[in-house]
């Protein structure tokens, strides 16, 4: 990956991949593979958006959660999911294009990926305000001893940490659906790399409730996609839109996968 370190942690109740950009992290970007990919199926992208990004030293910590199941279909090849899908039915819906059913439903199994993610962003955001802290005494120290000016000091001493949500497909949607949830701080970005529309009630309520307000939301979507359609990433848009702070939409002609458009224009926003 370029000299960059990636280690294995536990976060929470999640296995994870860090990649830390800076010795000394500010912010956190957390993404969620999709259904059926390993735990690892993104961190390519830590390498990618570091090369792109408009700041030359991001002081970014990148966090990619392993999905707790292993289907026995998906076990061989080291697959997992958040929760189960049926992909028969999903293709099914999505050839004749009668996705509104799913759109209502409510995953048998979100909540239990909920409280894991949640237990992520958690035990993510505490070990950033430590290490802030860490910085803040520092520079604290070095201000005291005439090393450092005390505005330096100040600054870090302010700072409180901040993160982005986000991931691809069914990782897109559990991403979503934390951060509507209320039972994490809303992020200050959220990114869904060919989502969908589901637990439409569950989403509607967090959004009138203004959970994302302050949040920046990132969507792409191939027009091509034969697993997620289009026409269900537009509804999803629509839903969203007029209740974030902005929102950013990017379709692209191509299947279900993340575009390199996309990528730049998340590496834009970090």
């Amino acid at each position: 990956m370029s000299g960059l370190q990636r280690h294995r942690r536990r976060l929470g109740s999640l296995d994870c991949v860090v990649v830390d950009l800076a010795p000394q992290p500010t912010r956190a970007v957390i993404l969620c593979h999709g259904f059926g990919a390993p735990g690892d199926d993104l961190v390519s992208l830590a390498d990618a958006l570091s090369r792109q990004t408009v700041d030359p030293y991001p002081r970014l910590r990148f966090v990619f959660p392993f999905a707790p199941l292993q289907p026995p279909e998906l076990a061989p090849y080291g697959g997992r999911a958040w929760w189960n899908l049926n992909m028969a039915a999903l293709l099914a819906a999505a050839q004749a294009d009668s996705f509104e059913q799913l759109q209502e439903s409510v995953p048998p199994g979100i909540e239990l990926a909920t409280e894991g993610l949640v237990s992520c962003v958690e035990a993510t955001l505490k070990g950033l305000a430590e290490l802030i802290s860490e910085t803040s005494d520092t520079q604290a120290e070095l201000a005291a001893a005439g090393l450092a000016d005390p505005g330096d000091a100040a600054e870090a001493a302010s700072r409180s940490p901040r993160y982005v949500l986000g991931g691809f497909s069914q990782g897109a949607m559990l991403a979503t659906h934390v951060a509507l949830s209320g039972r994490v701080p809303p992020p200050d970005l959220l990114v869904q790399f060919s989502g969908t529309l589901i637990c439409r009630s569950i989403w509607q309520a967090g959004l009138d409730a203004g959970r994302l307000s302050g949040t920046e939301v990132l969507q792409s979507h191939g027009t091509l996609d034969d697993i997620l359609p289009f026409a269900a990433a537009q509804k999803l848009r629509h839903l969203v839109e007029s209740h974030c702070k902005a929102h950013s939409f990017l379709p692209f002609t191509g299947p279900h996968t993340i575009p390199a458009e996309a990528l730049a224009s998340l590496a834009e926003k970090l």
